[in-house]
């Protein structure tokens, strides 16, 4: 349905997609391709299509989501049911404002959470923003723990539970991995996406097997940053990549053996790149951010603090050839939370658009 096509009943799906491309646009997009089969689907889409950056880009984002808010309310007039994505910290004054449009122009609103900052701790703005909505607001969550704080939190009665797995792109015929290559780190490269403890762990884990490869794929927006991992990349068996994507994307999750995962970001929730990874037979060892203790198991959580040198026994014993069970697990976590949430989605879009 061409986007922003007016109809008398359904629901208004008024989000951020790509570009940027980053976890949220991808569950973004993947989520109103779900629903742009249903009658009555209609796409407020906000990108940016010109490529800015900070706050110039914020600014712009909440501009567009906000005008279109007034455009999707004014076509529903209290007729349809709306679909959007709260932001995090600053952003929630803008969402706030957005809530208020929402109230007064949809019968039913659909807030699917991506982000754990508000989750953490209580936050003033999403409190106000689940107050004006009142009995119209509809949460998806991530996980069931997700729930849970939103329900405590904000009061929060009507939630669904719907995780990310289903979203991930899943290869066919994946065997489990018998030996360790190569450790992968995958991602936006910032200090707060921990590479640096993907550093350590892997000048220690080198150290004991020098042949043990290391590739890092994703943008670095900070100079400083990119110059330290060019001078950390002109060891041997030290790659990075760039941003990949598609068919790259692709190959590089193919050769990875392990990803490490070391967030340290404040609204980590449930990443895709995980579920990725998962798929593939990866194992991925992360830190306890957000959600991701309901993807992984409870061996493969790592300490922030100490995070390289948790990682580099557990690196070691898979490198001396016992990949594989590891691996295997990965496999069937993977289908397991992949089943589950592709019945719950199932589910979800039934309810959102009767």
């Amino acid at each position: 349905m061409a986007e922003g096509t007016p109809v008398t009943a359904g629901l208004d799906a008024i989000v951020v997609l790509a570009p940027p491309v980053t976890g949220q646009t991808v569950v973004s997009a993947a989520m109103t391709d779900a629903l742009s089969v249903r009658a009555g689907f209609r796409l407020w889409p906000v990108r940016n299509l010109h490529g800015f950056s900070g706050a110039r880009w914020s600014a712009t984002k909440q501009a567009g989501l906000i005008a279109a808010s007034l455009r999707a309310a004014l076509h529903s007039r209290g007729r349809r049911s709306a679909y959007f994505v709260p932001d995090a910290g600053k952003g929630l004054a803008f969402n706030a404002v957005q809530a208020v449009i929402l109230r007064l122009g949809f019968r039913k609103v659909w807030l699917h959470h991506h982000v754990y900052s508000y989750i953490n701790q209580r936050d003033p703005l999403m409190a106000m923003i689940c107050r004006t909505l009142g009995t119209r607001a509809h949460h998806i969550a991530l996980s069931d723990g997700m729930a849970k704080r939103l329900r405590d939190l904000y009061g929060a009665e009507k939630i669904h539970v719907l995780g990310n797995s289903g979203f991930a792109p899943c290869p066919a015929d994946i065997s489990p991995r018998k030996h360790l290559k190569t450790i992968g780190f995958l991602g936006n490269i910032t200090l707060s996406k921990g590479i640096e403890p993907f550093f350590e762990t892997v000048e220690q884990a080198q150290a004991a097997n020098p042949d043990l490869r290391c590739e890092i794929a994703g943008p670095i927006s900070d100079p400083t940053l990119r110059a330290r991992v060019e001078t950390f990349c002109q060891q041997p068996n030290r790659h990075w990549l760039g941003p990949v994507h598609g068919e790259d994307k692709t190959a590089f999750l193919n050769r990875c053996d392990v990803l490490l995962f070391p967030t340290l970001y404040k609204n980590e929730a449930l990443p895709v790149t995980i579920y990725e990874a998962l798929a593939h037979g990866t194992p991925v060892l992360a830190t306890p951010r957000g959600a991701i203790p309901d993807q992984l198991p409870a061996e493969w959580l790592l300490p922030e603090q100490g995070y390289a040198q948790a990682a580099t026994p557990i690196l070691t014993d898979w490198a001396k050839g016992v990949l594989d069970a590891a691996s295997q697990s990965a496999l069937e976590v993977s289908a397991t939370h992949r089943a589950r949430d592709l019945t719950a989605l199932q589910h979800l879009i039934e309810e959102m658009t009767t």
